[in-house]
């Protein structure tokens, strides 16, 4: 390795400490996590469905969707209701929930994706100085 790629200490020693904190965390988790699967039912329905709440959420942020509520509400109303319909043990209808959210999740980015082009050709006619009004 050359000098000029070498690790600077300081930054190698933070490194080994956030390691560190990565498997104790995991010693702690990883033992609860598996109690909670063998537990099953509800203790297993409740975490999981907000992990993918919580999953979905942050997909659409990395995305750039999050702005728009209606995408998050649609996705959230249905693995919500998915997650009480498995709960429920009714497969059918959280296969059904999810694909209405999918449905209704597709609608509102396509909504948001009209509103966002109507913006965006409102802003160059007024660039070019032609009225709004005018047609």
């Amino acid at each position: 390795m050359s000098e000029g790629k070498a690790a600077p200490a300081a930054v190698t020693g933070q490194g080994s400490r956030n390691l560190l904190m990565r498997v104790v965390a995991a010693l702690v988790l990883a033992p609860l996590a598996i109690a909670v699967a063998y537990a099953g039912s509800w203790w297993w329905i409740v975490p999981v469905t907000l992990l993918a709440i919580g999953l979905f959420v942050e997909w659409l942020t990395v995305v750039g969707s999050a702005r728009e509520k209606r995408v998050i509400a649609a996705g959230v109303v249905a693995l919500t209701v998915a997650g009480l319909c498995l709960g429920f043990a009714r497969v059918e209808l959280a296969l059904v929930a999810l694909g209405l959210g999918a449905a209704s999740h597709s609608t509102a980015l396509v909504a948001a994706a009209r509103l966002d082009l109507g913006r965006i050709s409102l802003c160059r006619r007024s660039a070019n100085g032609v009225s709004s009004g005018a047609a």
